[in-house]
């Protein structure tokens, strides 16, 4: 909000970075399905994944869901966090925020964008 874009202009935190001092990167698209259906594709495309960019995975990725959204959850062995929302947009289409957390630097952010933006165009 107003906040971030003061301290973004001031010079006190730069793009991406949070107010701990971290970064995150969120990216989103709409695809066609139901939420339960897009969640059904998207376990389909990772679930027999061990790694993402290089990254092994920590433990077992997770779901959970409300009336209104599914989610999936996975931690990294580098210490960062991924989080997918699904939710109905339309009748036949679903939105999936993708929000990657614990990053270290702009830079990483650079090296992550395009690896999550390749697997939500596969659904």
């Amino acid at each position: 909000g107003t906040a971030v874009a003061f301290e973004q202009h001031a010079g006190l935190r730069v793009p991406g970075q949070t107010s701990t001092g971290d970064f995150q990167l969120s990216t989103s698209r709409t695809v066609a399905g139901n939420k339960d259906q897009v969640l059904e594709t998207w376990l389909e495309l990772v679930g027999s994944r061990t790694e993402f960019g290089g990254v092994l995975i920590e433990g077992e990725a997770s779901t959970s869901s409300t009336d209104r959204w599914r989610y999936w959850r996975v931690s990294l062995s580098n210490g960062t966090r991924v989080v997918v929302n699904i939710n109905d947009k339309h009748a036949d289409k679903a939105l999936v925020g993708l929000q990657h957390s614990k990053l270290d630097s702009a830079e990483t952010i650079a090296y992550w964008r395009p690896i999550w933006k390749d697997l939500l165009a596969q659904l």
